[in-house]
Protein backbone atom coordinates (compact mmCIF):
# COMPACT_ATOMS: atom_id res chain seq x y z
CA UNK A 1 0.00 0.00 0.00
CA UNK A 2 1.50 3.02 -0.99
CA UNK A 3 0.75 6.77 0.84
CA UNK A 4 -1.88 7.93 -1.69
CA UNK A 5 -3.72 4.82 -1.36
CA UNK A 6 -7.08 5.28 1.29
CA UNK A 7 -6.93 2.42 4.34
CA UNK A 8 -9.69 0.30 3.00
CA UNK A 9 -12.58 -0.57 5.96
CA UNK A 10 -15.77 -3.33 6.06
CA UNK A 11 -18.62 -2.69 7.76
CA UNK A 12 -20.75 -5.88 8.78
CA UNK A 13 -24.42 -6.12 10.58
CA UNK A 14 -26.79 -8.43 10.97
CA UNK A 15 -30.07 -7.26 9.58
CA UNK A 16 -31.54 -9.29 12.14
CA UNK A 17 -30.50 -7.38 14.60
CA UNK A 18 -30.67 -3.99 12.94
CA UNK A 19 -33.91 -3.80 12.46
CA UNK A 20 -35.59 -1.10 11.05
CA UNK A 21 -32.53 0.61 12.21
CA UNK A 22 -29.97 -1.22 9.57
CA UNK A 23 -30.15 1.99 7.10
CA UNK A 24 -29.22 4.12 10.43
CA UNK A 25 -26.63 2.06 11.26
CA UNK A 26 -25.11 1.54 7.63
CA UNK A 27 -24.94 5.57 7.08
CA UNK A 28 -22.83 5.86 10.71
CA UNK A 29 -20.64 3.09 9.93
CA UNK A 30 -19.83 4.71 6.46
CA UNK A 31 -19.66 7.88 8.85
CA UNK A 32 -16.85 6.42 11.84
CA UNK A 33 -14.82 4.71 9.34
CA UNK A 34 -14.80 8.22 7.28
CA UNK A 35 -13.82 9.66 10.45
CA UNK A 36 -11.28 7.48 11.62
CA UNK A 37 -9.57 7.77 7.97
CA UNK A 38 -10.88 5.36 6.51
CA UNK A 39 -12.93 4.54 2.69
CA UNK A 40 -15.86 1.87 3.29
CA UNK A 41 -15.36 -0.69 0.78
CA UNK A 42 -18.30 -2.07 1.66
CA UNK A 43 -20.76 -3.15 4.17
CA UNK A 44 -21.36 -6.85 4.42
CA UNK A 45 -24.81 -7.88 5.64
CA UNK A 46 -25.89 -11.22 7.10
CA UNK A 47 -28.82 -12.77 9.06
CA UNK A 48 -28.42 -15.34 11.95
CA UNK A 49 -29.54 -18.01 9.42
CA UNK A 50 -26.44 -17.19 7.08
CA UNK A 51 -24.52 -19.71 6.43
CA UNK A 52 -20.22 -20.04 6.96
CA UNK A 53 -20.84 -16.23 8.68
CA UNK A 54 -17.46 -16.53 9.72
CA UNK A 55 -15.47 -17.86 6.61
CA UNK A 56 -17.65 -15.34 4.47
CA UNK A 57 -16.59 -11.99 6.50
CA UNK A 58 -13.00 -13.69 6.30
CA UNK A 59 -12.62 -13.62 2.72
CA UNK A 60 -13.97 -10.51 2.05
CA UNK A 61 -11.54 -9.16 4.74
CA UNK A 62 -8.67 -10.58 2.62
CA UNK A 63 -10.13 -10.55 -0.68
CA UNK A 64 -10.96 -6.15 -0.36
CA UNK A 65 -7.23 -6.00 1.62
CA UNK A 66 -9.24 -4.71 4.49
CA UNK A 67 -7.31 -3.39 7.59
CA UNK A 68 -10.68 -2.49 10.03
CA UNK A 69 -13.76 -3.75 10.69
CA UNK A 70 -16.89 -1.36 11.77
CA UNK A 71 -19.72 -2.90 13.22
CA UNK A 72 -23.00 -1.50 15.16
CA UNK A 73 -21.97 -3.34 18.33
CA UNK A 74 -19.84 -7.38 19.24
CA UNK A 75 -22.95 -9.03 19.12
CA UNK A 76 -23.34 -8.64 15.13
CA UNK A 77 -19.82 -10.30 15.10
CA UNK A 78 -20.21 -14.26 14.82
CA UNK A 79 -18.69 -15.45 18.25
CA UNK A 80 -15.88 -17.38 16.26
CA UNK A 81 -14.88 -14.37 14.23
CA UNK A 82 -13.36 -12.56 17.01
CA UNK A 83 -10.38 -13.58 17.36
CA UNK A 84 -9.62 -14.33 13.68
CA UNK A 85 -10.52 -11.12 12.52
CA UNK A 86 -8.50 -9.31 15.13
CA UNK A 87 -5.54 -11.90 13.69
CA UNK A 88 -6.08 -10.14 9.96
CA UNK A 89 -6.93 -6.76 10.73
CA UNK A 90 -5.72 -3.97 12.58
CA UNK A 91 -9.06 -3.32 14.49
CA UNK A 92 -12.37 -3.73 15.36
CA UNK A 93 -14.46 -0.53 16.25
CA UNK A 94 -18.24 -0.56 17.25
CA UNK A 95 -21.15 1.89 17.08
CA UNK A 96 -22.91 1.52 20.25
CA UNK A 97 -20.24 2.25 22.64
CA UNK A 98 -17.47 3.34 20.61
CA UNK A 99 -14.61 1.51 20.86
CA UNK A 100 -11.86 0.42 18.91
CA UNK A 101 -10.52 -3.38 19.70
CA UNK A 102 -6.86 -3.78 19.10
CA UNK A 103 -5.20 -6.97 18.34
CA UNK A 104 -2.04 -5.84 20.19
CA UNK A 105 -2.28 -4.18 23.94
CA UNK A 106 -1.47 -0.29 23.33
CA UNK A 107 1.52 0.57 25.46
CA UNK A 108 1.35 3.83 28.06
CA UNK A 109 2.05 6.96 26.65
CA UNK A 110 4.75 7.29 29.53
CA UNK A 111 5.95 4.98 31.71
CA UNK A 112 6.50 1.47 31.42
CA UNK A 113 5.09 -0.96 29.10
CA UNK A 114 2.09 -2.50 30.87
CA UNK A 115 3.05 -5.94 30.42
CA UNK A 116 5.98 -5.90 32.47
Amino acid sequence: MTEEEPFVALGYMRTDLSGDARQWDAKRLRALASRYGYQMGHIVTHTSSTPNRTANLLDLVRRMNAVALFVPTVEHLPETAVRALLAELDGVTTLYPEETYAPYPVPPAEGPPVWL
